[in-house]
């Protein structure tokens, strides 16, 4: 059983970011902190392998959507190389207003709105 502060997920069947027309399957623990708006994710590739990261919820409305962002890697010099960035939606599509305050979130993130892949969730849940 797992604490109330955690959040166990299985992702499958998700794109792969370097070659689209491929998937990739791997488990995660997502753990809420004592920090406001932080979150640790565990992710488990594989049986040996793992990577922890921390993410924040860099914008929300706290009823249909919110902006999480983290870092991977960084260079020697601090500066993130591989982000990881999220915008989860309690609906299917956000409206002009919600897009306009997430695509805002999304540039002072130096990110691009293009860079987001639309994927639809099998309990009908859109991310």
């Amino acid at each position: 059983m797992f604490a109330r502060s955690q959040l166990p997920t299985h992702a499958a069947g998700q794109r792969d970011p370097v070659d689209l027309k491929k998937c990739f399957s791997y488990t995660a623990l997502t753990q809420t902190t004592n920090t406001p708006g932080k979150l640790r994710r565990t992710i488990y590739i594989n049986a040996t392998t793992s990577m922890l990261s921390d993410y924040w919820v860099r914008q929300t409305d706290y009823t249909v959507y919110a902006v999480v962002y983290g870092c991977r890697e960084q260079n020697l010099l601090g500066q993130c190389t591989y982000p990881d960035s999220w915008v989860w939606s309690r609906t299917p599509q956000l409206n002009a207003d919600q897009w306009a305050i997430v695509n805002t979130a999304i540039d002072s993130l130096c990110l691009q709105e293009a860079m987001f892949l639309a994927t639809e969730q099998a309990n009908g849940n859109y991310v």
